[in-house]
């Protein structure tokens, strides 16, 4: 009995290990899903084709053709790959799964969009000539080459191109 509860563990550990899932008590690690933490205040956030609960009002994105912010209902899924502000008024956990691929997120020359890497998708952006994620710790912009799971940003292109993400040494995928 005992060496069939330390495999069992055993194999959770590496199944958290192999996902990057966080075991929490009472649950188990899954393929399909992702915890993805946000820190109390304004965040930028990746929409994952699902809908999120846990911000205080509503979303707020801006995508390509958007001359401002277009306002997101709760309850809304979001779209796969673009990017969110979300306000949450304390550290906020979220259950993510991917509904559907990143095929990606259309960049008109000259214009800033929010983008976003989903749960399940590589780290490292392509296609923006500016990448920058905000910092609501130091609120701030940074510039960065690369996503966490979850995390938004704004996307500038400067002839218009397409952002997608890729594995880190990958080459850019063809025009």
């Amino acid at each position: 009995m005992r060496l069939r509860v330390l495999l069992i563990v055993t194999l959770l550990l590496c199944v958290s290990e192999v996902h990057g899932a966080h075991l929490r008590p009472g649950t188990l690690a899954s393929a399909s899903t992702r915890a993805v933490a946000y820190r109390a205040g304004w965040n930028m956030i990746a929409g994952a084709g699902i809908a999120i609960t846990g911000n205080v009002g509503p979303l707020y994105t801006y995508r390509p053709g958007d001359q401002e912010y277009e306002l997101v209902q709760a309850g809304s899924a979001l779209i796969v790959g673009q990017g969110y502000w979300a306000y949450f008024d304390q550290l906020t956990q979220i259950d993510s799964s991917m509904e559907g691929g990143l095929n990606g997120i259309a960049l008109p020359a000259g214009q800033w969009v929010m983008v976003g890497r989903p749960p399940f998708t590589p780290p490292e952006a392509v296609g923006a000539d500016y990448l920058y994620t905000y910092d609501n710790v130091g609120m701030q912009y940074r510039a960065t080459g690369f996503l966490s799971e979850g995390q938004g940003a704004w996307a500038l292109s400067l002839k218009g191109s397409v952002f997608r993400l890729i594995p880190p040494g990958a080459p850019p995928p063809s025009r």
